[in-house]
């Protein structure tokens, strides 16, 4: 029977055999495990070929971010957004103080009598004449931001061109056939498309206007219906050509109604109109945002199209020359 010596002694021969087991089985898969990571994170040598495309693609990410955050501050703009506001109190000053009014019911109810679209055309003519000039601004705004995407990623191409020549001199490229390569490919020609057309916007703003009109056409219909009713039956749309005097006009035409009966309906109208003119530009300037996005997607899809075709005369440029093989 052994003695608790040597019994302590066998534990200890079988600790430290386990002991070697393990540093053996460690000192061949760590190495192992740590080539393997240095595998797995391996990048390119700073200065070669693939690190400047690859730099310049991450370039690309970060020009188009900044898009973004150009995109988002447009309508945020102080300016826009005074423009836009100036323009929503001008409309709805013109349309429904009590000159305003007076006048509109009197086309409504010359139209009504008549035939036409004069209330229609009046109310037309407010609204393009105040829109145009804050839309014209933002369709500047969002261009501008466009041609500073371009010029960003015009830029990246041009500096990729320049860094790439480093590499394929120390490759032996023949450089003489990458400047021919560049100019086929049209590294800094301006990538076409990047302008948001004119037509885009004017299309915009007379849809615009279409619809602002319609929408102020049916809120003067259902708040002063019955003031052109009346005025209609009276018969004196013939003689309300323009704004003229409440006064005069109300004295003149010796209706029921008074400037007391417009006056009501007005605060409710003019809410109707701001509450109108604020969902018609937040559409507009919604569509003419995403027109600019969609823009600019087509300019940096080329631009990546172009770096692409780059990437492969590097590699042309750069494989071995194939050796002719030695006659026998």
């Amino acid at each position: 029977m052994k003695s608790k010596f040597n019994i302590l002694l066998d534990r200890l021969l079988v600790g430290l055999i386990l002991t070697l087991v393990l540093a053996g089985i460690l000192s061949v898969v760590f190495p192992l495990t740590k080539g393997l990571k240095g595998f797995l994170k391996r990048s390119p040598d700073k200065g070669s070929a693939e690190w400047i495309l690859e730099s310049a693609d991450s370039q690309t990410v970060k020009a188009y971010q900044r898009f973004e955050q150009q995109m988002e501050q447009i309508t945020s703009s102080a300016e826009v957004e005074q423009s836009f506001r100036s323009a929503i109190q001008k409309i709805s000053d013109e349309l429904s103080n009590s000159k305003g009014m007076l006048n509109l019911v009197g086309l409504m109810a010359k139209d009504k009598l008549k035939g036409g679209d004069r209330a229609t055309r009046h109310i037309q003519k407010q609204v393009r004449q105040e829109l145009a000039e804050p839309t014209e601004l933002l369709a500047e705004e969002i261009q501008h931001a466009l041609q500073t995407l371009e010029g960003d990623l015009s830029a990246i191409r041009g500096t990729t061109a320049k860094q790439l020549r480093i590499p394929l001199t120390n490759a032996g490229a023949d450089l003489l056939e990458w400047d021919t390569a560049l100019k086929q490919l049209g590294i800094s020609a301006t990538i076409s498309g990047i302008m948001l057309p004119v037509d885009v916007v004017l299309v915009a703003c007379t849809r615009l206007v279409q619809r602002l009109t319609a929408s102020v056409v049916a809120t003067s219909s259902r708040l002063l219906g019955k003031s052109v009713g009346r005025a209609s039956i009276a018969g004196v749309a013939p003689f309300i050509d323009g704004p003229l005097p409440v006064g005069d006009v109300v004295a003149g035409i010796g209706l029921a109604w008074t400037a007391i009966e417009i006056k009501g309906a007005q605060t409710r109208f003019r809410q109707a109109i701001v509450q109108n003119v604020q969902v018609e530009i937040g559409r507009l300037q919604t569509h003419l945002l995403q027109q600019a996005k969609e823009i600019s997607t087509r300019c940096v899809l080329g631009h990546q199209r172009r770096q692409r075709e780059l990437e492969k005369v590097v590699r042309y440029l750069t494989q071995p020359t194939p050796q002719p093989r030695a006659s026998p």
